[in-house]
């Protein structure tokens, strides 16, 4: 969307991977608003060579993470960043949700979410065992990433009107 704005969130904040793989380095970030030693949040959202991507680092380890994230600062947080920008796109990066309590919480807190799923190695049962943790009213798509295909298939992947 070349209109808009993305903020990515690393919310993993056990093993947070996100600035460390785009930026190369690991900052302060949400788990330090969050626990207040951090109070301005622009001191702790970074740029990027993208023009119009900002991340919010995952920030310190802390032991009260999962209250941190399902603190009423979290909620304030995130309704800041839906309502302060109209062409702002927020892409939270998270656990996996069977692993963390973390994921759990984030996921009744957001709009949309996305499952990740690796083709030939995430089982269905998991699939679904993720999305039964889920409400209702969320709206749920699935990634599968890792695949692979075929050098004699077309461009697209598409292989003969089966597709």
């Amino acid at each position: 969307e070349m209109d808009f704005n993305v903020l990515l969130v690393d919310a993993d904040v056990i093993k947070a991977s996100v600035t460390r793989i785009l930026l190369n380095q690991n900052e302060q970030g949400l788990t330090d608003y969050l626990s207040g030693n951090v109070t301005d949040l622009s001191k702790v959202l970074l740029s990027t060579n993208i023009e119009k991507l900002k991340i919010l680092p995952a920030g310190t380890q802390n032991q009260l993470s999962s209250e941190l994230l399902n603190s009423k600062h979290m909620d304030d947080l995130l309704f800041e960043f839906s309502k302060r920008y109209e062409n702002r796109i927020v892409i939270i990066d998270s656990p996996p949700i069977l692993q963390t309590n973390e994921s759990r919480i984030l996921a009744h807190k957001v709009g949309q979410i996305v499952f990740v799923v690796e083709q030939n190695k995430t089982e269905r049962n998991t699939v679904k065992s993720a999305i039964e943790l889920i409400r209702d009213d969320a709206v749920v798509g699935l990634v599968m990433n890792k695949s692979r295909t075929s050098k004699s298939g077309s461009y697209y992947g598409y292989y003969g009107s089966n597709a």
